[in-house]
């Protein structure tokens, strides 16, 4: 805060100095003397009231204010920030999706996303692992592990995500490349662009067949324990 940058950047307004004084806290004074710089002029990089940062104009000659030339580095000034911003911006959504693009990557379920067609956008390695097709087997095509007896089943879910509704734990059957069938929970949810329009669905799906094929066990076991209580014909008491 005490050289000109700092000054700039916690007024958040123009500085000129007309002729660098012999004080080393006010200006980088050595380095000043050593380009023979004589005056300077800082400009805070301002976009909707955020200070992104300063810049700073020197001279070899001593200048005295010119208004014309701080109005001018007021408009480059601001045209800086704007670009600034941009690429903060840019930065940001770039780490945001490389950040989105390892998750789903690394996700232990299926993942997929398709447009409004139904055709596929994304497919994740667990889709790949679940259901035995590749990635490039699928891109740009219907979803293969849809069996012809379900696609009308499998687009009326989709119709009601492109409608705006997210749809959790939905329980379907679904084919594997090697035409064996699997359980599957499925969550969807609509993937909406920068103007709020839904542009593709995404769904994530678990393999449940395992688990259903442990609870109809149980059942089974159940039921037979029932018939075998039932047609004893000692008396049976638990306790």
């Amino acid at each position: 805060g005490e050289i000109l940058p700092g000054r700039v950047w916690a007024s958040g307004e123009p500085l000129w100095i007309s002729e660098i004084p012999d004080d080393e806290h006010l200006v980088r004074r050595t380095i000043a003397l050593q380009h023979g710089l004589s005056s300077a002029c800082g400009f805070p990089l301002i976009y909707e009231d955020e200070t992104l940062g300063v810049i700073e104009f020197l001279s070899r000659q001593v200048r005295p204010s010119d208004e014309d030339f701080i109005q001018a580095m007021r408009h480059i000034s601001h045209q800086v920030a704007v670009f600034m911003r941009r690429v903060r911006a840019e930065e940001q959504l770039r780490e945001s999706n490389e950040a989105l693009s390892s998750l789903i990557s690394a996700s232990p379920v299926a993942i997929t996303t398709v447009n409004p067609a139904g055709e596929v956008l994304m497919w994740n390695p667990a889709a790949e692992r679940t259901f035995g097709w590749t990635e490039a087997e699928v891109i740009g095509r219907l979803l293969p592990s849809v069996p012809k007896e379900k696609q009308e089943e499998y687009r009326l879910l989709r119709e009601q995500v492109l409608q705006g509704q997210a749809l959790a734990g939905i329980e379907v059957q679904r084919r594997r490349k090697d035409g064996t069938f699997i359980d599957i929970s499925v969550s969807t949810a609509p993937i909406r662009d920068a103007e709020g329009s839904i542009v593709s669905v995404m769904a994530v799906m678990a393999d449940i067949t395992e688990r259903k094929q442990a609870d109809e066990a149980l059942r089974e076991a159940h039921k037979a324990i029932r018939t075998l209580l039932q047609a004893s014909p000692a008396a049976i008491v638990t306790l």
